[in-house]
């Protein structure tokens, strides 16, 4: 993370004085719908599980109709299904689940280091981010709405009905949007609300 905060202090310590400054955006259109599966992150992953499980391997066999003798055996979601079950229909959907909640809450993690950051060097500048799951599956994106809300002054929100066409007429789009902002408000209570970025 060096690199990444001496990133921050130089952008922060030259922009926070300017008159045009009105928020620090801290992360365009964040989710943690990728799945970043390499060996460093495997501990993270384990670390999270012990935790969701209150360190009980036994229970975390239950949901996962699985054997594993210790955390240190448990593998991503993915690698759970015997290797014959693997290309087929069958998947640990428990496994999943518990994936995309440890991606969720690190991600809300990754935004609150970097808000920590910012506020190293800025501490009156508003704070800001723009999620894109605001009326999509917020499970699939591992996307915690009301936690990354937590982190920052104002919630954006990005919406793109362009790619809305085959599902949404035109002249919905406006209805669209203000559903958006409806459900990120109510995840986001009492924290102003704004469009940082509209395609249409």
């Amino acid at each position: 993370r060096e690199p990444m905060r001496r990133y921050i202090a130089e952008v922060v310590t030259r922009y926070r004085s300017h008159p045009g400054l009105c928020q620090w955006l801290l992360w365009n259109e964040p989710h943690g719908g990728f799945k970043d599966h390499v060996p460093d992150n495997l501990p993270g992953w384990r670390a999270y599980l012990r935790k969701a499980y209150g360190d009980n391997l036994a229970a975390l066999n239950r949901r996962w109709l699985t054997g594993y003798e210790s955390f240190d055996d448990v593998p991503w979601p993915e690698s759970v299904p015997h290797t014959a079950h693997q290309a087929g229909a069958w998947v640990p959907y428990r496994a999943e689940l518990d994936e995309m909640n440890w991606r969720a809450e690190r991600l809300t993690d990754q935004l609150r280091w970097i808000a920590k950051e910012v506020r190293r060097h800025d501490r009156r500048t508003e704070l800001c981010y723009n999620p894109i799951f605001n009326i999509e599956n917020q499970a699939a994106g591992a996307t915690d709405l009301r936690g990354l809300s937590r982190v920052v002054d104002r919630m954006g929100a990005s919406y793109h009905p362009v790619f809305w066409h085959s599902q949404v007429r035109r002249e919905d789009y406006p209805g669209m949007i203000a559903a958006g902002v409806r459900a990120l408000a109510a995840q986001s209570p009492g924290k102003p609300i704004e469009l940082t970025e509209v395609v249409s």
